[in-house]
């Protein structure tokens, strides 16, 4: 119905890409979709903008207080902001989604809003977010990388100077969404953004006469609602669905009132079909017991407005997210349309009007959606009244508007921040690496000996000078006594002790004779000396850095070479030193 203060321009090309589209076909693929998205929409802006009577009313733009754009793929009006003094209201039309929160500077995390591409809801596990994220990325590069560039291309050719898309497009003072909180579940929303959900739903009015009689006919079975909505024809469905369809309604109780636009069905007696439908007044109906639906948004909201259980056999767009939905909420069940057969059917028909917890759970949601102050139409009329009357009202305009997404999640800030305290923290590191480095390097690049050891000996047992033989010997990792603490060189430096283990042969007139195991536990001394040959080393060596040990063995017992014990010996103040050469 018409009101007398509203004027109809039409566009020129009403519905004739969506009218000559077959939407199963289309939806064999998202990026299909996506495709077919973009194309009618380029159709639709080529006749628009090629028509006079539009573009009278773009030069009559700023004679109105306000424009209010179906923001969704309808970027083709964005000519209409260009140079308007007005306020811009933008209305969502899918609900809580993304791209429109973020218009006005409400950056909610993926965490808990669902991707339209995805069928979660707002509870999502760990995979779900793990792969919500890509998913609404991809969502965004499409809409900022593909749709936009070409509707930009498509308007400079009817306006030369036309500025950015995004600049008109985001700039709007208020964004109406189509969704409510006991329906989709709680959101932060910002004053700009009005939740107007339901604003189609209303109060059933009593049937036309025919339809009455087949409804009221219907007994207690009561009667199954079948709409695929204004833009998926029933004529399109594969005709081994229609066939499946055909079967599973001749099998159940119910009625079935079915909007199909053709006349080629062999129906049974408990199936009807209209080109156009009531749908509200059916759905408020009292007899309605299953509405068998596509699931378009407002689809689903009427259903849950009303209290009536969903059968969902979603076809594209975001029909499997709502489908999915309203599943895990306990409100419906989804059927695949690959999938389907007329057994499934029958069951979950037989499920939804035989399970009484359908019908309680989608009771509840109705009281509470219709437990409002105002309708959702009073609401969206006030704020519009609202933005008017305060000249787009940039009191209430969130200031993280002017933030893109990395300013507003202050990743700018942090890492300014790293780089500050990288600074000081890298001078303090390679500092430290320094020091380090020079006081570890010295200590194992000192060059140690054992100083000489002499005693003097003679035939009658007075101790003589004598040189004996320079020895090489490494470190073994045995265990024996030390030598006594006051013998201990006094110039030795703090280092671990190292175990000497070495062989010596000698006797008093020269010969060698084998004596093993005299094992001392020494502290090392730096004195310098030459080593010996490697011949004379132990055969129980281990592999350690070696350790030049000179001394001079001299023998204060003549004869007894074989019982001496050299932790007996005496050692003076420099007469031991070790040397450690690290490769």
């Amino acid at each position: 119905m018409k009101h007398e203060r509203v004027r109809e321009v039409g566009t020129g090309y009403d519905n004739c890409v969506f009218d000559d589209a077959n939407i199963f076909d289309v939806a064999e693929s998202t990026m299909r979709t996506y495709s077919f998205g973009l194309d009618a929409e380029e159709a639709t802006g080529r006749k628009m903008w090629s028509s006079e009577v539009i573009k009278k009313l773009w030069k009559e733009r700023n004679t109105f207080h306000a424009i209010i754009i179906v923001g969704y793929g309808n970027e083709i009006a964005a000519p209409f902001l260009w140079g308007y003094d007005g306020a811009f209201i933008n209305i969502c039309t899918p609900g809580v989604e993304y791209n429109h929160l973020t218009m006005q500077g409400n950056w909610l995390p993926l965490s808990v809003i669902p991707s339209i591409l995805q069928t979660f809801t707002n509870h999502m596990s760990f995979l779900e977010r793990a792969v919500n994220l890509p998913s609404e990325m991809l969502n965004f590069a499409i809409s900022k990388y593909i749709f936009r560039p070409r509707i930009q291309s498509l308007l400079e050719k009817i306006f030369p100077d036309m500025p950015p898309l995004e600049d008109l497009y985001f700039n709007s003072s208020l964004t109406l969404i189509n969704g409510h909180f006991s329906l989709d579940g709680p959101v932060p929303l910002l004053p700009t953004q009005v939740e107007i959900g339901t604003i189609n739903a209303k109060q059933p009015q009593p049937l036309p006469k025919d339809l009455e009689e087949f409804v009221t006919g219907a007994g207690e079975a009561g009667v199954i609602l079948f709409s695929l909505g204004s833009i998926v024809k029933a004529t399109d469905i594969p005709q081994e669905c229609k066939a499946t369809l055909m079967e599973a309604f001749r099998r159940v109780p119910q009625r079935v009132v079915w909007k199909y636009e053709g006349d080629d069905l062999d129906l049974p007696p408990n199936v009807i079909t209209r080109k156009w439908l009531p749908q509200q007044d059916i759905l408020g109906h009292n007899q309605t017991r299953v509405f068998m639906s596509h699931c378009g948004n407002l689809g689903m909201q009427e259903a849950q407005y009303h209290g009536v259980p969903v059968l969902a056999v979603p076809v594209a767009f975001d029909q499997f997210r709502n489908a999915a939905r309203m599943a895990r909420k306990g409100f419906g069940v989804v059927l695949n349309w690959r999938d389907l057969t007329s057994d499934s059917l029958v069951a979950a028909i037989t499920t939804l009007t035989t399970d009484p917890g359908y019908q309680e759970r989608l009771t509840h949601v109705s009281a509470a959606v219709k437990d409002q102050p105002e309708t959702p139409a009073q609401r969206a009329v006030w704020w519009v009244e609202y933005t008017i009357r305060h000249h787009k009202s940039p009191h209430i305009v969130y200031a993280g508007k002017r933030l893109h997404l990395l300013q507003y999640i202050m990743l700018d800030v942090l890492l300014f921040w790293l780089f500050i305290l990288a600074i000081p923290t890298t001078l303090t590191l390679f500092c430290l690496r320094k020091w380090l480095n020079t006081h570890y390097s010295k200590k194992q690049k000192t060059e140690i000996r054992v100083g000489q050891v002499r005693t003097q000996r003679g035939p009658s047992g007075q101790q003589t000078k004598k040189t004996g033989a320079k020895k090489k010997l490494r470190v073994s990792e045995a265990d024996s006594d030390s030598i006594p603490e006051e013998q201990l060189s006094s110039s030795d430096v703090d280092m671990p002790e190292i175990l000497l283990e070495y062989n010596d042969e000698e006797s008093p007139s020269g010969q060698q004779t084998k004596k093993t195991g005299a094992k001392k536990k020494l502290r090392v001394s730096e004195a310098d000396s030459d080593s010996i040959p490697e011949e004379q080393l132990s055969s129980s060596d281990v592999d350690m850095p070696e350790i030049l040990l000179e001394f001079n063995g001299y023998d204060r017992y003549p004869g007894t070479s074989a019982q001496r014990s050299y932790a007996a010996m005496g050692l003076k103040h420099g007469d031991l030193s070790v040397d450690v050469r690290v490769p």
